[in-house]
């Protein structure tokens, strides 16, 4: 995919240009999108072609740019003061999958040229992207041609976070959705916590007619 970010004036927690330059170098392709409550979770994955390309490169003993030492703990202050707020200057595209979190808010919303859902406080508007779009992933398509979703926010108030898998999480074959950092801050979801409680429900009951 490639991420494009045509708003001058993007939510308060925005991902810097240097993170979203590294995630489109790097050669990702989208294999899941979750949501817990108001935050959409698209979840990135290097593709193969990439990773051949990488090994081949370091095999030959040639340095690529995105391959250059980390910034320091005060360079990395200072990205993070002149570019975003988010912690997340030193993703680096070399990352084997990526979390790439949109916080809704109350007026985001997600489009495609297709599908542009209405808002009750914006005026009905059938053009694409809609106005107020700080993101744009896109993929070319074999088949359809280019595919592409638009995430636009009106407001301020939403956010977008990129976080990176670690290395022990995938090995040890963790649940994705337990270890996306903008869904600990969320309840569960309220049709999964009711599915949840009425199985508990039914174990205990199941437990006491045993008991009898």
């Amino acid at each position: 995919i490639t991420i494009l970010c045509p708003s001058p004036v993007p939510p308060k927690s925005f991902p810097a240009m240097n993170v979203i330059n590294s995630i489109n170098k790097g050669g990702y392709g989208v294999i899941d999108v979750l949501r817990k409550g108001k935050v959409i979770c698209v979840v990135l994955q290097k593709l193969t072609s990439f990773r051949n390309d990488d090994a081949s490169t370091k095999k030959k003993g040639i340095v690529k740019t995105k391959n250059a030492k980390k910034p320091s703990i005060q360079q990395k202050s200072s990205l993070i003061d002149k570019e975003s707020n988010n912690d997340d200057t030193l993703i680096t595209g070399d990352e084997e999958i990526l979390l790439l979190s949109l916080h809704m808010g109350m007026t985001g919303r997600i489009s495609s040229p297709g599908n542009i859902p209405g808002l009750e406080s914006l005026s009905d508007s059938d053009t694409y992207p809609p106005p107020h779009t700080h993101m744009i992933l896109t993929r070319d398509d074999r088949d359809s041609g280019k595919v592409e979703a638009a995430f636009s926010d009106p407001r301020r108030f939403g956010s977008v976070s990129v976080h990176a898998m670690k290395n022990n999480d995938l090995a040890e074959g963790k649940d994705i959705s337990d270890l996306i950092p903008a869904f600990e801050e969320l309840a569960d979801d309220a049709l999964q916590a009711s599915k949840t409680y009425c199985n508990q429900m039914v174990i205990i009951r199941k437990n006491c007619d045993d008991c009898e």
